[in-house]
């Protein structure tokens, strides 16, 4: 075991740090005496995001050997606990001694796979000369159990696929400083990469791929996530039905779903599973990142216990390579799921809304005081002036005081209903603009 800590770290110097890389936009959470931790789905970028900040340390002026690099997701790893941990602690400071009152950069990538890591990392912090870096596919990471053993030392940062800016820097096309300030030619090029986002979605490695190879790559990841993160970490057997309920909440995505209505579905079909199962399952998938469920926005718990939640996954393009074509999934589907995963991005927790004569809003939004909430609504056809004078009569029944917005794929302007502004954004232009321009017009 020794000799492969030694090989390891030996690798890690000598890595290079991706300086091919999109720029991430998210910004790590760091604080004093505390362990940043990168948390997201599979294959989002955590990894890319770490290599960003090893170079950002290393412009600073950081010495490259006060900077470790480990992924315990290596094979030749096995099982390991903390004691795994502490060997590499000490064999990287025999190996590399830190000059006097210099700290020292630790970055482990899918540590969720050592027993007991959490112990360790809050002992290397009592220490106070290193600096941790974690990521993890898997939300438990920082459950209620971790963040009580590390006595609230960690702080996370959640990373998701790539925003359309990103998808837009990724292939090379132009991001413009001010999108209010467009020309025709430009606007025509960012609209077609919208309508080519909400197909492909934001994982980086599935960018440019022809089309096999993307769906393929995207069921892939599905797969893995359902087996790897799933079945093998909880020790599951009959997988038939966990199977069956992510391609349902593939279909569903951005839709309403009950665990009830599922469980009777099951039932018609001959397939046996226990409520309490089903809902271990939900929240497996959850916790995994590959869905993530919306309440009804009211003060009420009980209404919000007893309304179905609107589920959405990770990124709109799992989706468009694992539901077949031709059925209820489209691109207004796949923008209402690029917007919730945006919400999410920019630090929301959004719901859902219904109104006080019962008219649904895709999505509330509510800042950190409290105060001047939005209410969002999107739809990406307003042709239909039937669709159109729907989507308003919710918005234009929204509370008194709250925000509102229409978010579409092209069209822009202002409605006004019952007394009521309704600004009408095109959806390429609130990817762009900054969060309070484009949340509160």
């Amino acid at each position: 075991m020794q000799a492969l800590i030694q090989q390891m770290i030996a690798d890690s110097m000598e890595m290079e740090y991706g300086t091919d890389l999109i720029q991430r936009e998210c910004v790590l959470s760091e604080i004093p005496n505390a362990a940043s931790v990168l948390i997201g789905m599979r294959r989002t970028g955590k990894t890319c995001r770490m290599f960003q900040r090893i170079r950002e340390l290393v412009a600073s002026g950081v010495d490259r050997q006060r900077i470790l690099y480990l992924n315990f997701e290596d094979e030749r790893i096995g099982a390991v606990d903390a004691e795994f941990l502490t060997a590499i602690d000490e064999a990287y400071f025999r190996g590399y001694p830190p000059p006097e009152g210099s700290a020292s950069f630790f970055f482990f990538d899918e540590i969720q796979y050592v027993n007991g890591w959490e112990r360790f990392v809050r002992r290397l912090l009592d220490r106070r000369d290193v600096r941790m870096f974690l990521s993890g596919s898997s939300s438990k990471l920082l459950s209620s159990e971790v963040a009580t053993s590390m006595r609230g030392r960690a702080i996370e940062t959640h990373i998701h696929p790539y925003s359309f800016a990103e998808f837009l820097a990724a292939r090379a096309i132009a991001i413009p400083e001010e999108p209010d300030k467009v020309g025709r030619q430009q606007r025509t090029r960012i609209e077609h990469a919208l309508m080519d986002y909400l197909r492909v979605g934001g994982f980086p490695a599935a960018q440019g791929l022809p089309e096999r190879e993307w769906r393929q790559l995207l069921q892939g990841y599905v797969n893995t996530v359902v087996l790897r993160d799933i079945v093998e970490r909880h020790g599951l057997t009959g997988i038939a039905v966990l199977r069956y309920l992510t391609r349902r909440l593939m279909s569903a995505s951005a839709s309403h779903f009950s665990v009830s209505k599922f469980y009777n579905e099951l039932k018609s079909q001959g397939m046996k599973c226990g409520k309490d199962t089903l809902h271990d399952y939900l929240q497996h998938l959850e916790d995994a990142f590959l869905f993530s469920g919306m309440f009804l926005d009211t003060p009420s718990e009980r209404r919000r216990m007893v309304n179905p939640r609107k589920m959405y996954a990770a990124d709109q393009g799992l989706v468009c390579a694992c539901v077949p074509p031709g059925g209820s999934w489209g691109v207004g589907h796949a923008l209402e799921n690029a917007v919730h995963t945006e919400l999410q991005r920019r630090g929301y927790a959004p719901n859902y809304g219904i109104t006080r004569n019962g008219y649904e809003i895709d999505f509330v939004i509510t800042p950190p005081n409290g105060q001047h909430r939005t209410a969002i609504q999107v739809c990406a056809d307003l042709s239909d002036p039937a669709t159109l004078a729907r989507e308003v009569r919710a918005l234009a029944d929204a509370e008194p005081d709250t925000n509102l917005l229409l978010l579409t794929t092209f069209k822009e302007g202002e409605i006004e209903e019952s007394g009521r502004r309704i600004p009408m954004l095109p959806a390429w232009k609130w990817f762009l603009l900054p969060p309070r321009a484009s949340e509160a017009p």
